[in-house]
């Protein structure tokens, strides 16, 4: 075990039965995306970092970044997940090579088809091309539909999903980004009202894990529905960053180049920072 405050590296999951409390970082291996997000939920684990996961040297270095530095995340998401020392705007600006800001709700269908052709430029398969625009149309529509309406504890839901309620405020343009450094391709969505509950937001994901998804969709207008499972579900790691009442910033992590099924086998890493509690 390094760093016994901060870190817990385990063999297996029996050894995390042993400890009542958990440091922010797990490192670990072969934990299901259930186990996962109660270790979130209820463990109050911030990181889980897996070892046959993707580059989970980089995982883990990115981890210690987001504990000691988590204003310079938020500034440099793509630059930090992708492992570049000394995140900066001129390292995001290389690394972050697509990046968007979405005007309307309208525009979102050409982002995402911009989007995809910048995925196909790393050889990835049609199906990684369809999780990837998954993703990013849920993440867009957050951003457009939730984000400014949601209440503190994200119960309230944004107005129907229909383009003619939608006036997006030119000051707080949602961006939509994605880099990659031939091994993964990172995609994120930064809004301009950091409201985000991660709390629920974990709870809901896990929701879809341990019941029925069809006992999850909200019917009603606005809906909940199962989009952050979808997220989660879709990607090889996920990254929540908060900063209260300024921003929220999600970025999910995929492998280049490889087959669905050979996805679907690697296990989840997640990765939540909330500015507040960064600096208590």
């Amino acid at each position: 075990m390094e760093n016994s405050e901060q870190i817990l590296e385990i063999a297996s999951q029996d050894e995390l039965n042993t400890r009542s409390v958990l440091p922010p970082l797990i490192i670990g291996d072969h934990l299901s995306s259930i186990v996962v997000l109660q270790l979130c939920k209820d463990k109050g684990v911030r990181h889980v970092v897996q070892r046959s996961n993707l580059e989970p040297k980089s995982e883990t270095n990115l981890a210690k970044f987001m504990m000691d530095h988590p204003a310079e995340f938020i500034k440099f998401p793509i630059s930090a997940i992708l492992g570049v020392p000394n995140p900066s705007v001129e390292t995001e600006l290389k690394v972050a090579d697509f990046k968007v800001q979405i005007d309307s709700p309208n525009s979102k269908f050409g982002l995402e088809e911009e989007l995809k052709q910048y995925a196909r430029k790393f050889k990835n398969p049609a199906s990684a091309i369809y999780d990837i625009s998954i993703v990013a149309d849920e993440l867009i529509t957050n951003a457009i539909y939730n984000a400014p309406y949601v209440g503190v504890q994200n119960t309230t839901s944004g107005p129907a999903r229909d383009p003619k309620n939608i006036v997006i405020d030119p000051k707080k343009r949602p961006e939509l980004f994605a880099g990659s450094d031939g091994v993964r391709i990172v995609v994120g969505v930064r809004d301009y009202f950091g409201q985000l509950n991660t709390s629920n937001l974990i709870k809901r994901i896990q929701a879809c894990y341990e019941t029925n998804l069809l006992d999850q969709i909200s019917y009603k207008e606005g809906g909940a529905g199962i989009g952050s499972f979808m997220i989660f579900d879709s990607c090889a790691g996920m990254y929540i960053a908060v900063e209260k009442g300024r921003s929220t910033t999600i970025c999910c992590s995929f492998p280049v180049g490889m087959t669905a099924r050979k996805r679907s086998l690697i296990p989840k890493n997640i990765h939540i920072l909330n500015l507040q509690e960064a600096e208590a």
